[in-house]
């Protein structure tokens, strides 16, 4: 498992791509934090999520009827929560 925050916009190389690819694709799983919301981290996020997955697979909204959103406290739907799946697990 690897935790990812940040405010500011991501800065991986292409080796890091690489690692970070044979890490899922071996079973990792790649948590990310946005500190305050940063819009900017995020996006980041989402741009290296193509580049990992070279762009099979999109970051998309995780709903209210998601157990995620309950796994400890409730997160209220205005707590923004993205997710990406390759329908496997």
């Amino acid at each position: 498992m690897l935790l990812i925050t940040g405010s500011g916009a991501l800065n991986l190389t292409p080796d890091d791509i690489r690692r970070l690819r044979y890490f899922v694709n071996h079973g990792g799983l790649i948590f990310s934090v946005a500190v305050d919301h940063s819009a900017v981290f995020t996006k980041s996020v989402e741009s290296a999520v193509r580049a990992i997955t070279r762009g099979r697979y999109r970051m998309q909204p995780i709903g209210p009827e998601s157990g995620l959103r309950r796994v400890q406290f409730p997160l209220p739907p205005a707590v923004p929560l993205l997710g990406l799946s390759n329908g496997l697990r």
